[in-house]
């Protein structure tokens, strides 16, 4: 990265605590600090099995403040029982502590490997380095820290005016395998520099997750660590922005914005993947009904084994669609691949041409458009293939 990370009214750090298995060397504790309270808000998964520092953050963000959020990597601190949330209660305790704090000001998240108790010890350990580390330019190690099977950090940054002042949003993520999520991607943080009302952030939190990380598939688990935070510094010096200010229009695009590039690099860094797939669905009766068929669509092993291997079979894609569960006349159905006719109404289009299709299927992005012709509903998801690559990271994940 040629320009050093940061937003103003934050550090960042990462150590390497020794919660990763032997023989890896990276960085896996990770910290960031607001130096106010932040205005606060987060998503997390509605997987039914949550992991204890999903259930601990949810409880903290209710204030809708926080100072600080603790990450680690290697262990999941998931089905851990009592323990686990003991574990995660400890080692933001001491953050607190050293930092004197509240420990209730301090936010954490885990990815890694479920059902392994967190090693509190070595976190607490390591936690005094990882404070005096502290930086405003200690982002870059931050998101490397935190990645799991990524294969390189997953980072978006963009500047915009709100009136006369620029403001600053990071966002930083990572995740690229048990990625389908179900209200944001496995980690996910943004950072900003702007002030805002934390009901506000929620606001836009909740609507943007939507039409971003909610419409990213890698393989079409749900993870059980799922978290996007936000966190607002104020450091820009604006008087907070709440929902009725025209200035909350500026700072909802630019979170959409951020969040969009995360899910795209999400999809790009996807575990064993070699292609993107965009699956775009129109003419269905809602809204809802058009993220089903492109959801299914985009989670479908035999869709994406068949864009892994370059097979112009639309076939699959209209029997995936068809079981959807969206409301849809099959006889109204049209389909193209790469721009290219397949479908149109319900059935061979006599514009097909195989040859130009699997031109298009080897392609390292595809376009799957697919049209219902029953009303105005329109949705989009991000998918990748489906390779022997992914079944041997996963295979041997673990050991």
């Amino acid at each position: 990265m040629n320009r050093k990370l940061s937003v103003p009214g934050f550090r960042a750090a990462a150590v390497k605590a020794g919660i990763r298995k032997a023989g890896d060397k990276r960085d896996d504790l990770a910290l960031v600090l607001c130096n106010t309270l932040a205005s606060s808000a987060g998503v997390f998964t509605l997987n039914e099995v949550r992991a204890a520092p999903v259930q601990i953050t949810e409880k903290r963000l209710i204030s809708g403040k926080s100072r600080a959020v603790l990450v680690n990597a290697g262990v999941a601190n998931a089905m851990t029982g009592k323990d686990g949330l003991r574990a995660a209660k400890a080692t933001t305790g001491e953050v607190a502590r050293l930092l004197k704090m509240n420990r209730s000001d301090v936010l954490c998240a885990s990815t890694g490997v479920i059902g392994v108790q967190l090693p509190a010890h070595k976190m607490i350990r390591a936690t005094p380095a990882l404070v005096k580390k502290l930086s405003p330019n200690g982002f870059d190690e931050f998101s490397k820290a935190i990645l799991t099977t990524d294969s390189a950090p997953k980072v978006a940054q963009i500047y915009f005016k709100l009136g006369a002042r620029r403001a600053t949003l990071l966002g930083i993520a990572k995740g690229s395998g048990m990625i389908a999520p179900n209200m944001a991607t496995m980690l996910a943080f943004l950072f900003t520099d702007v002030g805002a009302d934390s009901k506000l952030l929620q606001e836009i939190l909740s609507d943007v997750t939507e039409r971003t990380f909610n419409r990213v598939t890698v393989d079409g688990d749900t993870s059980t660590n799922d978290t996007l935070l936000i966190m607002s510094s104020g450091a820009a010096g604006n008087m907070p922005i709440s929902a009725i200010n025209p200035a909350a229009k500026t700072l909802a695009k630019a979170v959409e914005d951020v969040c969009y590039q995360l899910t795209e690099k999400i999809a790009r860094d996807a575990e064993g993947g070699t292609k993107v797939a965009r699956v775009i669905v129109r003419g269905a009766l809602s809204e809802s009904d058009a993220v089903k068929v492109a959801r299914t669509i985009a989670e479908s092993p035999l869709v994406k084994a068949a864009l892994h291997g370059g097979d112009p079979n639309w076939g699959r894609i209209a029997a995936a669609a068809g079981r959807s569960g969206a409301k849809m006349d099959q006889w109204n159905l049209d389909i193209k691949i790469g721009g290219i006719p397949c479908v149109k109404s319900g059935t061979a289009s006599k514009q097909f041409d195989e040859k130009k299709v699997a031109a298009a299927m080897k392609k390292a992005e595809v376009k799957f458009e697919i049209n219902l012709n029953l009303g105005q509903g329109e949705a989009s998801f991000l998918a990748c293939d489906l390779s022997a690559e992914y079944v041997r990271i996963n295979a041997h994940y673990r050991t």
